[in-house]
């Protein structure tokens, strides 16, 4: 810990030393001013500076220059923006300002809508494709449910790929680097009729053995192996008519995220029910590669095996004064898990039938198939931006379905010749006369929503603004396995339908205090879907209703020193009510979502950028939120009351509610799964080695304050803060650079996080902890042509 804080120290007197040199050379350097950026946050063009919306957008240059490659990569820019993720390329939600999700699970509703070239991917395990041709990442903070429709109930993550170039252009990548790290991608872009026609094509291929080993079985934990296309065509057929197509599809295999098996410390008796770590979560250290185990039977074992398919047909016509877009999609996934479920190695010891007596280890597999498609079509009329009253107004659809498997099984293959186990759960062991434990899930979601806004400048310094959007969302679900109410043919007419009606706002006020400084004000409100409960055994718990905030925000935008220095910074207080959170159903089998309570979130953000002399550049950001669990919070579980029961700091949260419930009063907690603190640095220096080529030293870094565990939200589980560090050396010249990188400089071991479940070998609750990857080192070489 001492290297490591002294490493801290180095950084901090690195960083300072580069800020002071850069101000006293400040006003003696011919430094230029930082370059414009152009998002499409609130379905225009605008200029970042101009929004009066808080926003975090990554370029084109910085993507390739900090070698952003996903969405954890994103996280390591972006102050206010974190993920809760349980690794493995699945289960990813990210977080805004602290309003984390507080359920998970494969049918759960993100909190953040995540959108490629303006397309709503309804598919969570899709939302960190694999990235290629990206030209911008935008991530807006706080709720736009109003303009962006569902889920938009925290902010908005938009991936925007490039589009085809106006002349003959291309570029080549290729990387290499340590635990198996190599991969290629490119791009070819240019003209096919001048002026009328583009196209634009890329692929990447990245493989990466991942940090983690199995010494015993030969597991490799954390790698993946990433194959992704992406194609776009132009076509301007008239200076009034734009036609953008554009077609993705990625095939990504993750193998299993590293997972230790450690045991609870909150006091029970040795057997009890004990399913949590009180205290810190411990970091990886040379025992941890020890504790990461699994299996390796007969069939293959891996995190995912993911397929996405993305096809968009975006067409713009502008008439006179008004512009029609119309954006139309269609997506296919699927999403196979194979996991060792009980991560021991060596499986459980199982009683033999027969005689003479004996036992044997079998080891329990839990495997998931996810089919998804999903229609979406929307479609805008939009007034002239040079109007001193702007409006848009508009309609959107999508349909999504999903035919999910979900099936648990004991290996038999260790068992001897004629003999039988006693297995203690109502699960097979994977043979004819023995079948294994299925879920099937058939889901249908349908949404329609009708939406509007208006600008009106009222004078030149003072606009003001409204958006409104009606939103009508029709859910369909039946699932058959046992214990469940749901009928035995998954595609039959008697599942459960819900239906749901809401509304969304968002209105705002911008004052320009001068040319370069703009104050804004914005109240939204913002809306997460509602929807099912698989686990239900009563009528009332079938179904669980949206999730709201309504935010308020201040906030200045300000471009200063001739454009050389940008500052934004916002405040913000986000009223929640309709919580959505875990319990455990009427009759104590299985797990619910139910509407539990309000909450309050309330923060600060604040992002700049310099230019301070020629080659010299800078740019930091600080985030703070404080979400809390208000009076009437409400968990009804019998794991959380267990827990509580052994921890004499939460023993007097225990209560019954109105309904004659058990569970625990969380009112005055912190929500789970979520940094209340959290910075990021980065800087460029890029100075002229010879007359052709310049050498370049670049880095990132990010922190994270700890995050509290989901089980149970008592505040007693926690995961430390982070320390995230990347650097790259290299030489460049406008064509071609070749440069050396170092991914997690501090070796940083937090965990990602931690969480339990019921072993179905043996009913007892192991606790996996989740790592990230370790320090890893590489060289990139860039050409373009």
């Amino acid at each position: 810990m001492s290297h490591r804080f002294g490493t801290y120290r180095g950084l901090l007197a690195s960083t300072s030393a580069l800020v002071l040199i850069a101000s006293f050379s400040w006003s003696a350097a011919a430094q230029t001013a930082i370059e414009e950026i152009t998002v499409t946050a609130r379905k225009r063009e605008e200029s970042l500076q101009q929004i009066p919306l808080s926003i975090t957008a990554i370029t084109a240059a910085e993507i390739e220059n900090r070698g952003v490659k996903d969405l954890r990569d994103v996280i390591n820019l972006t102050p206010g923006l974190s993920m809760s993720t349980f690794g493995g390329g699945g289960l990813n939600f990210p977080v805004i300002r602290g309003m984390t999700n507080l359920t998970g699970g494969a049918f759960a509703e993100n909190n953040v809508s995540v959108f490629y070239n303006g397309v709503y991917l309804l598919n969570t395990n899709m939302i960190d494709a694999t990235f290629l041709d990206i030209e911008r990442i935008e991530v807006v903070k706080g709720p736009v449910s109003a303009l962006y429709g569902r889920n938009a109930y925290s902010g908005v993550i938009n991936y925007v790929t490039k589009r085809p170039s106006k002349k003959f252009e291309g570029n080549a990548k290729v990387v290499a680097g340590t635990y198996d790290r190599y991969g290629v991608q490119g791009s070819v872009s240019g003209p096919v009729v001048d002026g009328k026609l583009g196209v634009r094509i890329a692929g990447r291929f990245d493989s990466f053995g991942g940090t983690w080993e199995d010494k015993v079985s030969g597991v490799e934990f954390g790698g993946y192996e990433k194959k992704a296309v992406q194609s776009a065509f132009e076509f301007d057929p008239s200076e009034a008519l734009n036609i953008l197509a554009t077609a993705y599809y990625s095939d990504d295999r993750f193998s299993p995220p590293a997972r230790a098996l450690t045991s609870g410390n909150c006091g029970a008796a040795v057997g009890a029910f004990q399913p949590t770590i009180c205290g810190k979560t411990p970091d990886f250290d040379s025992t941890t590669e020890s504790r990461i185990r699994s299996t390796k039977p007969r069939f293959d074992i891996f995190g995912n095996d993911r397929h996405m398919f993305l096809g968009t047909g975006d067409v713009s016509i502008n008439i006179g004064t008004v512009s029609l877009k119309s954006i139309t999609s269609y997506m296919d996934g699927t999403r196979t898990e194979n996991r060792d479920q009980d991560g021991t190695g060596i499986g459980y010891t199982y009683n033999l039938a027969g005689t003479p007596p004996g036992t044997v280890n079998l080891s329990t597999f839990l495997f998931t198939q996810d089919k998804d498609n999903s229609f979406t079509q929307e479609a805008r009329l939009l007034s002239a931006d040079d109007q001193r009253l702007r409006w848009s107004a508009g309609g959107f659809y999508s349909k999504f379905k999903r035919a999910a498997a979900i099936t648990l099984t004991v290996d038999s293959l260790p068992l001897p010749t004629g003999r039988t186990a006693v297995v203690p759960f109502p699960i097979g062991l994977g043979n004819a006369s023995n079948p294994p434990f299925v879920q099937r899930t058939r889901l249908s979601d349908e949404e329609v929503s009708g939406f509007g806004a208006l600008d009106f400048d009222v004078t030149d310094r003072l606009t003001v603004a409204a958006e409104a959007r009606r939103t009508k969302q029709k859910k369909f679900q039946n699932q058959t396995s046992g214990f469940l109410i749901f009928p035995s043919d998954p595609d039959g007419p008697n599942g459960v339908t819900g239906s749901w009606k809401f509304w969304s706002f968002r209105f705002t006020a911008d004052y320009d205090l001068n040319d370069n400084s703009k104050l804004y004000m914005s109240a939204a409100k913002g809306n997460k879907a509602g929807g099912f409960n698989s686990s239900a055994t009563i009528p009332a718990d079938l179904k669980y209703n949206p999730e709201s905030n309504w935010t308020y925000e201040a906030g200045l935008k300000s471009t200063l020193l001739g454009g050389k220095l940008v500052l934004d910074t916002s405040v913000f207080y986000s009223d929640l009510s309709g919580l959505q959170l875990f319990g455990f159903t009427t009759g104590g089998i299985g797990s619910v979502i139910r509407n539990g309570g309000k909450g309050k979130s309330y923060g600060l953000e604040t992002n700049l950028s310099a230019n301070v002399a020629d080659g010299v550049s800078f740019g930091g950001g600080l985030a703070y939120a404080d979400p809390t669990f208000k009076s009437g919070a409400f968990i009804n579980s019998s794991g959380d009351v267990a827990i509580c029961r052994n921890v004499s700091a939460c023993t007097s949260r225990i209560t019954t509610d109105v309904s004659g419930r058990t569970g625990l009063n969380i009112s005055g907690f912190s929500f789970p799964r979520q940094s209340d603190w959290q910075a990021t640095l980065s800087f460029d220096v890029v100075q002229p080695l010879n007359e052709t080529w310049n050498w370049a030293l670049r880095g990132n870094y990010r922190y994270e304050s700890k995050q509290f565990s989901t089980s149970p939200q008592a505040n007693i589980g926690f995961v430390g803060s982070k320390h995230i560090a990347n650097l790259r050396l290299g030489v460049e010249t406008d064509q071609y650079s070749i440069s050396a990188f170092v991914d997690n400089l501090f070796n940083d071991g937090t965990p990602f996080n931690f969480g339990t479940g019921l072993n179905a070998s043996n009913f007892q609750n192991p606790i996996s902890v989740v790592y990230g990857d370790k320090r890893t080192f590489g060289v990139e070489a860039k050409m373009k042509f």
